[in-house]
C-alpha cells in the first residue's frame, strides 16, 4: 500500500491546490474575526454565529469542497495522466489501492478542515473548547465520508469536479433545504448532526436540522464503506488503456 499511497500524496499535494484549499479554509477564520470585532454582543449573536460560520460555511462549504478538490484527484490525475494502467500493474489488491487514495484524500483534508473549523469556533464561541472538539469529530467523519464518494467519482469520470459540485450543492444544498427526509441521506447533516450531539448548548442553533446521533454515524459509516467497495468494484471490472 505505501507506494500508492505515497503516490496519490504526490499527486493531490499540488503547490495551486494546497493554496487554494488553504485559502477556502481560512474564509471562516476571517469571517469570524470580523464578526467577533464588530458583535453588538447580545444574545442572538452566538445562533447567527452558528448558523452562518459552522452551518452555512464550515459544513456546507469548505468541508466538501476541500474535500471534493482532493479526493477528485486521486484518481482523476491518473486518467487523465493515463498512468492508472501502471497502478493496477503493481502486486497490490484492488481494496489496497482503493484504501490507499482515500487515506491519502482524507489525511491531506482533514487538518485544512478542522483547522478551519477548531479555530473559527474558538474565536466565535469566547474559547470553548468542547463545542469545538465537536465541530472537529463531525467534520473529520465528514472528511472520510466525502473522500470515498468524490475518490469513487473521480474513478469513474473524468468531470468528478461537475459531479461533485452538482451533489453537494443540488442535492445536499437545494433538496435538503425542501425535503426534510433528504437529512437522512446527507454526508453535511451527518456532520452537522455529530458536531450537535457531542457538542455544548452553543450548538442547539442548529438542533431542527440534525438526525439522531446513532443515525448520523450510521449513515457516515454506510456511505464510507459503501463507496470504497463501489471503487473496488470499478477497479476490478474497469478497462484500463
Amino acid at each position: 500500500m505505501a507506494p500508492v499511497f505515497g503516490l496519490s500524496l504526490r499527486q493531490i499535494t499540488g503547490i495551486r491546490r494546497l493554496v487554494i484549499v488553504c485559502l477556502l479554509a481560512l474564509l471562516p477564520v476571517a469571517l469570524t474575526l470580523i464578526l467577533r470585532l464588530t458583535s453588538s454582543g447580545e444574545g442572538g449573536d452566538t445562533q447567527d454565529f452558528v448558523n452562518g460560520i459552522v452551518n452555512a460555511l464550515i459544513v456546507g462549504v469548505v468541508l466538501p469542497i476541500v474535500t471534493m478538490a482532493l479526493a477528485t484527484s486521486a484518481f482523476g490525475n491518473d486518467l487523465e495522466d493515463r498512468t492508472l494502467s501502471f497502478v493496477m500493474l503493481m502486486p497490490i489488491a484492488r481494496w489496497k489501492i482503493a484504501l490507499s487514495k482515500m487515506a491519502a484524500s482524507m489525511l491531506v483534508a482533514a487538518p485544512f478542515a478542522v483547522i478551519s473549523g477548531a479555530v473559527s469556533i474558538l474565536i466565535g464561541l469566547n474559547g470553548d473548547i468542547n463545542s469545538a472538539l465537536a465541530v472537529c469529530a463531525g467534520l473529520v467523519i465528514g472528511v472520510a465520508a466525502y473522500a470515498a464518494v468524490f475518490t469513487w467519482a473521480g474513478l469513474i469520470t473524468t468531470r468528478a469536479l461537475a459531479f461533485a459540485i452538482v451533489y453537494v450543492f443540488l442535492w445536499e444544498g437545494v433538496m435538503g433545504a425542501l425535503v426534510p427526509g433528504v437529512k437522512y441521506l446527507s454526508i453535511s447533516a451527518y456532520s452537522l448532526s455529530i458536531m450537535y450531539w457531542l457538542g455544548d448548548s452553543p450548538l442547539e442553533a442548529v438542533a431542527d436540522q440534525v438526525i439522531d446521533f446513532p443515525a448520523a454515524m450510521a449513515g457516515a459509516a454506510v456511505v464510507t464503506v459503501a463507496f470504497w467497495l463501489l471503487t473496488v468494484r470499478r477497479l476490478k471490472t474497469m478497462d484500463v488503456p
